[in-house]
């Protein structure tokens, strides 16, 4: 008979790094920061948004994506991703190319910066 299917490993922690007073809202970051300022590769760019971002006070909320799922966020030339960054006034951040450190190899980081207001 074949083996029952293994559940994913549980990854890397999220930590909670801030709290929207209004909502209650709990922002969340991998615990190891990831990725990190000087990522190489195709999310390089990203990543220094990402940094820039937070050097200006914004709020990180990480969000571990199923890899099928990344195209859906991002959108045909990048409509849906450029659309939702409009709308709510956000950066989002996805890496989808980039294997997560500590993730199963089917999950990817997304991220989205902004104002907790």
């Amino acid at each position: 008979p074949p083996a029952p299917p293994r559940a994913p490993p549980a990854g890397v922690p999220l930590i909670t790094t801030g709290v929207d007073p209004a909502t209650g809202f709990e922002f969340k970051m991998r615990q190891d920061g990831w990725p990190h300022q000087g990522l190489e590769g195709p999310h390089a760019k990203s990543t220094s948004f990402l940094h820039r971002d937070l050097s200006h006070g914004k709020m990180r909320h990480d969000l571990i994506v199923p890899r099928d799922r990344c195209g859906a966020l991002i959108g045909p030339g990048g409509s849906v991703f450029k659309d939702m960054s409009a709308r709510i006034g956000a950066g989002v951040h996805i890496f989808d190319r980039d294997l997560v450190p500590g993730e199963p190899e089917e999950r990817r980081l997304g991220v989205v910066t902004g104002s907790p207001q």
